[in-house]
């Protein structure tokens, strides 16, 4: 079964990482740069997600993109400094890109210079060998991490039995 949480799901349909939840609730209190990281299916594109529509159901200017599109397009020199906040998901399909990560390196000094914040998630850590790139290595690393792991026992089924009657499907 291919399950997947709704595009509108936000942090009151998040199941687990109470922690990371509340840091991410409390986007004021977050330092400039996130790093949010965990294997698949750990509610990273949920929590981006739930993050973005947070900040912007109070009024704040953002973007969320696939990281994907940093491999073709260098977005430092489309993003407006007026905007508050920029935010990527699927981070690793850029390790390991030469041009990719070079588009990321410059997002990442753009949103430093005009005070724009920057939330990334990614299926790996910011201290992966994948990532080629010395210089955005280490600002990968510079901001605050947050590591999600895969819900198990009790927390699984009641996700699962969410996402069966989010299908029709009674469980």
């Amino acid at each position: 079964l291919q399950l997947k949480t709704s595009e509108s799901a936000g942090f009151s349909e998040f199941i687990g990482h109470k922690n990371v939840v509340n840091n991410l609730r409390n986007y004021a209190d977050l330092p400039a740069f996130c790093y949010l990281w965990g294997a698949a299916c750990s509610g990273k594109s949920h929590l981006l997600s739930a993050y973005s529509q947070n900040r912007l159901h109070n009024g704040d200017s953002g973007v969320l993109f696939s990281a994907a599109v940093l491999k073709e397009t260098d977005l430092s020199e489309l993003l407006q400094p007026q905007g508050s906040f920029v935010a990527f998901d699927d981070l690793q399909l850029l390790a390991g890109h030469a041009v990719g990560e070079r588009h990321l390196f410059n997002v990442f000094n753009l949103c430093r210079a005009q005070h724009i914040s920057l939330m990334v998630a990614s299926r790996i850590a910011p201290r992966h060998s994948d990532w080629q790139l010395p210089d955005l290595r280490s600002r990968l690393q510079s901001g605050l991490t947050l590591e999600l792991s895969v819900l198990k026992g009790q927390q699984a089924m009641t996700l699962l039995t969410r996402q069966l009657e989010i299908q029709g499907i009674p469980s």
